[in-house]
């Protein structure tokens, strides 16, 4: 069978005996750059392609196919091989997959490079989560990108002897927690029927000036809503954690400028470096009903008592 003895993922590793289910919630939002408000990485180019019929039986996987969705890809997005700074593989740590997975890569991208090529596997971490693992795996490179630290690849200690591209060191597993500066990065995700897929993505290039800080003491308006008091509470508080990142606000303010149905709490907070240790907020339920505006001129003092309510 494809699942593990002893209940763990090892990826590369001698002692692989297959991959350990696991679950898992993902989302990735993709929209088109000129539209985005927040970029976490350029999605450059993405192929698929199909072992089709194999006398082995439909789960093993086919090296000739790998390849050819390599080649093809790199060709068609114009992008070398040498230009990639890490890897995302589909490693599940079964005793098909993992050799064959290996070899595709090592003749078609390690064979035009002239430095070692970053590897590593997310199941190793969280397990196979199947159908949604290759969301899993965006979400890791992502968060790489995002901290400029690669989470490692565990419970590798020895390759199996028929990964010769990680024994001669054509392919380095990623094994502690490694700085990088981000680049192009390659997402291997296969299927058991033979579905081969591979993308490309690119971190974002711009760096936050300052980290985003303001470069004044103004205090800043933050104003959410949610479907429940703890949604509202979480987001204001994650703001509140923060140092003060304009564009983060600024983002919060496009996404909660219009009402937004079935969200009836609301919540606001004043933030600011001059208040951090004094921060007003307000959580409330209030009814999905849009109030007219009215100008008021009073003259001299107000009209009647509460008349601003």
């Amino acid at each position: 069978g494809v699942l593990s003895s002893d209940g763990y993922c090892k990826p590369f590793d001698e002692e692989g005996s297959g991959y350990m289910r696991s679950d898992t919630v993902a989302v990735v939002y993709l929209q088109k750059a000129r539209n985005a408000r927040r970029i976490y990485a350029t999605l450059v180019h993405g192929k698929i392609n199909c072992d089709g019929f194999k006398e082995e039986g439909i789960t093993f996987p086919s090296v000739e196919k790998q390849k050819i969705l390599l080649n093809k890809f790199y060709e068609e997005c114009e992008i070398m091989p040498s230009e990639l700074s890490y890897m995302e593989a589909h490693a599940t740590g079964t005793l098909a997959g993992d050799p064959v997975e290996v070899m595709s890569i090592d003749q078609s991208l390690c064979a035009k490079r002239n430095t070692p090529l970053l590897m590593g596997s997310v199941k190793s971490n969280i397990g196979h989560s199947e159908p949604a693992s290759g969301l899993c795996q965006i979400a890791k490179v992502l968060l790489a990108m995002e901290t400029g630290i690669i989470t490692p690849t565990t419970h590798f200690k020895r390759p199996r002897k028929e990964l010769t591209a990680i024994i001669e060191g054509r392919i380095k597993i990623v094994t502690e927690p490694t700085e990088w500066e981000g680049g192009y990065v390659p997402i291997n995700s296969f299927g058991f029927g033979g579905a081969n897929s591979h993308i490309l993505l690119k971190s974002n290039p711009k760096q936050k000036i300052n980290n985003a800080a303001s470069n004044d003491d103004l205090p800043r308006l933050v104003a959410v809503s949610g479907r429940t008091e703890e949604a509202v509470k979480i987001i204001l508080d994650d703001v509140r954690n923060r140092p003060i990142d304009a564009e983060f606000i600024s983002l919060l303010h496009h996404i909660h400028n219009d009402d937004i149905e079935g969200h009836p709490y609301r919540g606001y907070m004043i933030t600011g470096s001059k208040i951090s240790h004094n921060t007003i907020n307000k959580i409330e339920h209030t009814p999905y009903v849009r109030r007219p505006i009215c100008f008021i001129f009073s003259g001299l003092g107000s009209q009647w008592f509460g008349m601003s309510k």
